[in-house]
């Protein structure tokens, strides 16, 4: 349930007229300045939502940055290189 609480206080926190500024400025803090994930546990997510686990995930990619280019409330990107066109 971890991100929709994150949506939840998100969307809290632009109602102003139904909370104390203390709490206002607690949620406002998931607005912008969301942690990525560790390459662990990145590596870990890839292989559990790729169909076949971590040997369909390397059948599929070659590469992969568990560094995120960017990272949001309810995910996160990475570069990754198909095997199949070398596409990133």
């Amino acid at each position: 349930l971890g991100p929709l609480y994150i949506k939840i206080g998100q969307i809290l926190s632009c109602r102003e007229n139904l909370f104390p500024d203390e709490w206002i400025g607690g949620m406002e803090k998931l607005q912008d300045r969301v942690p990525a994930k560790s390459g662990e546990e990145a590596w870990t997510l890839a292989y559990e939502a790729s169909p076949g686990g971590k040997a369909g995930f390397h059948k599929t990619f070659t590469d992969f940055d568990d560094v995120p280019l960017a990272a949001a409330s309810l995910g996160q990107v990475h570069r990754a290189r198909l095997r199949g066109s070398g596409e990133r």
